[in-house]
């Protein structure tokens, strides 16, 4: 009978217990993890609407002609996109938020059909200070009135410049 002497490697039992562990560790993970995934969607979104508005402000300046955010909130209970309009009336594009989050509330007057717009003008400013709510419905926080943390884009006409705020996260 030989003796097999200096053999390496894992035995079955050895693989088998690592992978219980690490089936273990994922069980715990997962749930975790989809809780927290509304919330990225959320600050996504903030930055994404924060992108849209400072190209829209920079498209304004090169272009040499007035580009205006247009949010129509009257289409409750989704108000989930915007319009970017060119040179006023032309569209740009119409920009689509992520399955469960919604525009929440903007800090401008809206028209008579509940349609929100601001412009940028070519020379770097704008017409109204602008204020942005988004929120996730996913979550539970009532978007309509508005309940929880939610992420603010603020734009002030002096400067004409956005910037965003995410209270709690």
């Amino acid at each position: 009978m030989k003796i097999l002497r200096n053999q390496k490697g894992y035995t079955l039992t050895e693989l088998m217990v690592v992978v219980a562990i690490v089936g273990v560790l994922a069980a715990l993970a997962v749930p975790t993890y989809l809780s927290y995934l509304p919330h990225l969607r959320l600050n996504s979104s903030a930055r994404d609407i924060f992108s849209y508005m400072r190209t829209a402000r920079a498209q304004a300046a090169v272009k040499g002609r007035v580009i205006t955010l247009q949010f129509n909130l009257a289409v409750y209970p989704n108000p989930d996109s915007f319009t970017i309009l060119d040179n006023g009336t032309q569209i740009a594009s119409t920009i689509t938020l992520p399955a469960g989050v919604n525009i929440a509330y903007l800090g401008v007057t809206a028209n008579n059909n509940g349609v929100f717009t601001e412009t940028f003008n070519p020379d770097g400013s704008m017409t109204n200070n602008l204020s942005v709510f988004i929120c996730s419905i996913v979550t539970g926080i009532d978007c309509m009135n508005g309940g929880g943390e939610r992420p603010l884009i603020t734009i002030s006409a002096p400067t004409a410049f956005p910037t965003i705020t995410t209270p709690g996260w």
